[in-house]
């Protein structure tokens, strides 16, 4: 299974630092953390742990704000203190406050049935509240397009998805909803994508202009806006996502996805300054009543009487001890972004960071940011042996020498390399994701070779295994579409087997040159004849076969397990089967 970001554990550590130390801060420690911040940044910069910004605010006013790195890795464009990030999943407050807005007017109900909106659904008793909360049952969109959408294509080829596509998609194929509304709290991309349709519909705005209009307009936000794959999309200083090779050395672009369409669990653009605006604005009640605010900053109880602490596309942060709300936050990632908004009530400070590298260690970023402002020391984490992994692997080594030379490393360089299971796990996806099955295979082997009390690492592995199974099933189709066996596993594993095998058009011309008489052997020949568009092959002593075009000049018949092939000029007959390849020279007539 892919680690994510644990972003969520280091939140509750980053936010509960946050609160620690209540009141203004003195001139000279702000000085002190300001520069200790920008030390500990700059390291994780040289690093490639960072690329991105941070903005610290107390009172609504900037007391630390800086940028490393670049907006364009293409173009080498640095980023600016402007710099507008995709926001991933910290665009869902944007959301919960459209669906405010529209409430207040009086244009929608939070315990309005979505249906009343998305009349195309049929799902009973799911609420806008439960949409909101995270409480409604939808299953994940993403599985179901990655397996009804054209996800068979490259990305770079796949038709972009929309949020009409995602509501028609879900009234077509109807999947059943994981539990009764109400019952549990499960974090819902879904839900928000629903959402934006619900503002659209209940606005009668696309949801692009109604969030300008409605709110990005009103707070000042003049560095934010929903993304677009139009030429309306032109948001100002705008950031590109990417990775880092795992040896550092050189990046690949990590910004897209036929996904990136949907606009409500993530889709929208901002920086940082623009971040603290929209923090401002919510503080001066810009954009809504008090009352209607503290709506959405309400924890949700379950059908069962349990409470669970998100509000209106916030996370809660909920006192323990006297059950005071301590001030909210929310995380993202998506693509290459990984973000994070925090707002302490508490001590009335924002912490705005915003990155676009893919950055494993943004986990890391967060805790030494928060071990700083509390009067620590923050530490920088060590360079993952992935840096080794690659050079091992760009030389090509054998299986039986990387785990050789990893247990060197793990002997003589422990207090230099981050050995941690989830860095090589998700490493290991890096070339899963490239098609490199051989090379992620190797290092998920060495993963469980090294932690073999680790589900996760066993899952992985067969994750690699499966991948490399459904390729070679694929192949074993596309050489034979009338293997039945294979198109049955290709459907078992939520393939769709339409698309594998594209329909070849031959010219009439071409398909006339085939026609003749191939000896493979004195007594062994081969008839090649044709009738309207289709050709047919009969082997001495055997019946006739219809064969079907794979390509111009190669054909496969369904009856038998094999292919034939035309050399240049219908020279001669080449017959495929059972691995072998054997040459039939043309006769003369």
């Amino acid at each position: 299974m892919r680690y994510f970001c644990l972003i969520t554990l280091n939140l509750l550590l980053f936010t509960s630092i946050m609160a620690q130390q209540p009141g203004k801060i003195m001139d000279a420690d702000l000085k002190e953390n300001n520069a200790k911040t920008d030390v500990f940044l700059k390291k994780m910069y040289a690093n490639k742990f960072l690329n991105g910004t941070l903005l610290i605010a107390e009172k609504g006013k900037t007391v630390y704000h800086n940028s490393f790195g670049l907006a364009n890795p293409e173009t080498g464009e640095k980023l600016s203190p402007n710099a507008s990030f995709r926001l991933a999943s910290v665009s869902k407050q944007f959301i919960g406050m459209g669906i405010m807005i529209l409430q207040e007017k009086g244009k929608l109900d939070y315990d309005d049935n979505i249906k009343k909106y998305l009349p195309e659904l049929l799902y009973e008793d799911i609420t806008v509240r439960n949409l909101l909360n995270h409480t409604g049952g939808l299953p994940d969109y993403m599985s179901l397009f990655e397996n009804n959408w054209d996800t068979e294509k490259p990305q770079e080829e796949r038709k972009t998805a929309f949020n009409a596509d995602m509501v028609a998609m879900f009234a077509k194929k109807m999947p059943e909803i994981d539990f009764k509304p109400g019952d549990k709290y499960d974090y819902s991309n879904t839900g928000f994508v629903l959402l934006g349709e619900i503002i659209e519909r209940a606005s009668g705005q696309p949801i692009r202009d109604f969030l300008q209009e409605s709110i990005f307009d009103k707070a000042g936000m003049t560095n934010s806006q929903a993304f677009s794959t139009t030429d309306k999309f032109s948001v100002n200083n705008r950031v590109y996502g990417f990775s880092y090779s795992a040896d550092g050395q050189s990046f690949k672009e990590n910004d897209w996805t036929f996904l990136n369409g949907m606009i409500g669990d993530g889709g929208i653009y901002a920086s940082a300054p623009d971040m603290l605006k929209w923090s401002n604005a919510l503080t001066e009640n810009k954009l809504v009543k008090r009352s209607t605010l503290e709506e959405a900053y309400k924890p949700v109880t379950l059908n069962d009487g349990t409470v669970s602490n998100y509000g209106f596309g916030w996370g809660l942060n909920i006192s323990e001890e006297d059950g005071h709300l301590e001030g909210v936050q929310h995380t993202g990632g998506w693509v290459g972004f990984r973000t994070v908004i925090v707002r302490s009530f508490d001590t009335e400070r924002t912490f705005i960071l915003l990155t676009s590298n893919s950055s494993r260690q943004f986990g890391d970023l967060m805790r030494g940011v928060a071990t700083i402002w509390k009067g620590g020391e923050a530490v920088v984490p060590n360079q993952s042996v992935t840096v080794k992994i690659a050079e091992l692997l760009a030389k090509n080594v054998s299986e039986e020498e990387l785990f050789e030379q990893f247990e060197n490393l793990q002997r003589n360089e422990a207090d230099r390399y981050d050995f941690e299971e989830r860095n090589i796990n998700d490493f290991g996806y890096s070339y899963l994701g490239e098609g490199e099955l051989d090379k992620a295979i190797m290092i998920f082997k060495l993963n469980v070779k090294n932690f073999p009390e680790s589900a996760n690492a066993f899952d992985s592995l067969g994750e690699a295994y499966l991948a490399q199974a459904k390729l070679n099933y694929q192949k074993a189709y596309q050489m034979n579409p009338a293997n039945e066996g294979a198109k049955n596993i290709l459907e078992k594993m939520g393939v769709n087997t339409e698309g594998l095998v594209k329909t070849i058009v031959i010219e009439d011309d071409l398909l006339t040159s085939y026609i003749g008489k191939y000896q493979l052997s004195p007594d062994f020949v081969f008839t090649v004849r044709k009738d309207g568009k289709q050709l047919f092959v009969q082997a001495t002593g055997q019946p006739e076969f219809e064969v079907f075009p794979l390509s111009e000049n190669k054909f496969y018949l369904k009856a038998v397990d094999a292919q034939i092939s035309f050399t240049e000029d219908a020279k001669s007959l080449i017959l495929h089967q059972g691995g072998k390849k054997q040459e039939a020279a043309r006769m003369k007539n």
